[in-house]
């Protein structure tokens, strides 16, 4: 029972108790009937009209309150606005469960993507690694270090420059993938490697043998230009453009100069002795090394030095060579060769001018020719 309910009781009780202690009948008088109540005093009139004492005014009052009670303790009906408020809610909820369906039908789907796909090319490369034997890993490398020689070789014998490692590397074509962390390539074109990986794991054999290397401080330079491939002897402000050759000369020298100012490959001068030398400083060797000589003499034409022959002077007797086929072209039988020796020169020639263009002056003998 509710508060309201008991205080409605309880009121009722106190009302119930003060009537009926306060409230009395007088004797009929004159035929009426007299109801005396402390507030109010009620009679029956003759033209019939219903006198109502206290009582029942209150137990109607009572009443009232009792019908007003049920009428709020009856639920009211959901108002329109109040379903619609309730609907995002449902929907929320639904959306929700929606997504996480979704979501899980996408994770089964790369899942089992992931558990079907066919096996990846580095999977079957590391498979195929690891049945290789540490004789099969030497043998590789040593093929891979042929390739390899080889492409540098061929390189320098078209374009006159010696590859570094990874310009190399990228020109082999090899069935292994292979690949050297440390790796040295010499100017004789042999290369040495080590610390290496056949197809992405690492195999403790090497190939070819390191050299040693000396830093020489006195090293003379040539720098080559990248694209127009002029030639200079002085260090270029834009050197980031242009090859640099290092070479070196034994002993002293003086008069250094370029055969050529395109695209050459030879430097001559004299060295302490007065004798005139030649070097091909790209590859820093003395040109007809397999020769023992003394001194050379390239051939000048109307103030271009040829680029196809030179005088080679062989226990004092010259001979003329072609530099490109290393071919020699008359026996050593000259006494002296040049342009200038009708007219005699003081001090020696750095070279020799011909007579005309595929003419040159020689002596044999003590007779001109």
């Amino acid at each position: 029972m509710s508060k309201e309910t008991e205080r409605i009781e309880k009121l009722k009780e106190q009302i119930q108790d003060i009537i009926d202690s306060e409230k009395k009948v007088e004797p009929e008088e004159d035929g009426h009937v007299i109801i005396v109540d402390r507030k109010y005093a009620y009679d029956d009139v003759d033209d019939g009209t219903k006198v109502l004492d206290t009582l029942t005014d209150i137990e109607e009052i009572v009443e009232e309150k009792e019908e007003e009670k049920k009428e709020e303790e009856v639920p009211e009906e959901p108002k329109e606005e109040e379903i619609k408020e309730e609907n995002p809610h449902k929907k929320k909820r639904k959306m929700i469960i929606i997504v996480s369906v979704v979501l899980f039908v996408l994770l089964l789907i790369v899942f089992l993507f992931i558990l079907f796909w066919p096996k990846d090319k580095t999977k079957e490369v590391v498979e195929r690694e690891e049945t290789l034997t540490s004789k099969e890993q030497k043998e590789i490398l040593e093929d891979y270090g042929k390739e390899l020689e080889k492409v540098i070789s061929n390189y320098f014998e078209k374009q006159k420059v010696l590859l570094e490692y990874e310009d190399a590397h990228k020109l082999v074509k090899f069935d292994y993938e292979v690949k050297c962390k440390e790796h040295e390539i010499y100017k004789d074109g042999k290369v040495y490697l080590n610390d290496c990986k056949i197809n992405q794991k690492k195999t403790k054999h090497s190939y070819g043998e390191k050299q040693e290397i000396i830093e020489d401080k006195d090293a003379i330079h040539v720098y080559v230009h990248k694209t127009t491939k002029k030639t200079v002897l002085k260090e270029p402000s834009d050197i980031e453009e242009y090859e640099d050759y290092p070479f070196h000369i034994d002993g002293k020298y003086q008069d250094l100069t370029l055969l050529s100012e395109q695209d050459g490959n030879y430097v001559f001068y004299y060295d302490e002795n007065y004798h005139v030398q030649m070097k091909d400083f790209k590859k820093d060797e003395k040109v007809f090394s397999y020769i023992e000589y003394t001194s050379v003499l390239p051939l000048k034409n109307n103030g271009v030095f040829d680029l196809n022959y030179i005088g080679i002077n062989q226990n004092g007797k010259w001979a003329i060579y072609n530099i490109n086929t290393s071919q020699r072209i008359t026996q050593h039988i000259y006494d002296s060769v040049g342009e200038s020796l009708r007219e005699g020169t003081t001090g020696p020639k750095l070279y020799m001018e011909t007579v005309e263009a595929g003419k040159l002056a020689v002596m044999e003998e003590g007779k001109l020719g």
